[in-house]
């Protein structure tokens, strides 16, 4: 990553490091504590620092925009 590691990622990762702590000791509450906790702290980062990736299509979402474009492309490197 570019920016140095916010504090709420640092409390999430150790936060879900308790939570595998307890899931070896077999104490689901201890599990799901740790994990809404780690959620939280996820959720406060990604606030902080939103995810600006650029959104991809998955083939097949939009069929008729798909045919369209390679009508258009075949037409442009054939024509």
């Amino acid at each position: 990553m570019d920016y140095a590691t916010d504090e709420h990622e640092d409390k999430a990762l150790q936060e879900l490091g308790l939570a595998v702590r307890s899931a070896e000791n077999e104490d689901a509450g201890g599990v799901i504590a740790h994990t809404e906790k780690a959620k939280k702290h996820l959720i406060e980062e990604n606030r902080e620092h939103p995810y600006t990736q650029p959104f991809i299509s998955i083939y097949g979402q939009f069929p008729k925009a798909e045919h369209d474009m390679e009508t258009y492309g075949n037409i442009r490197r054939n024509g």
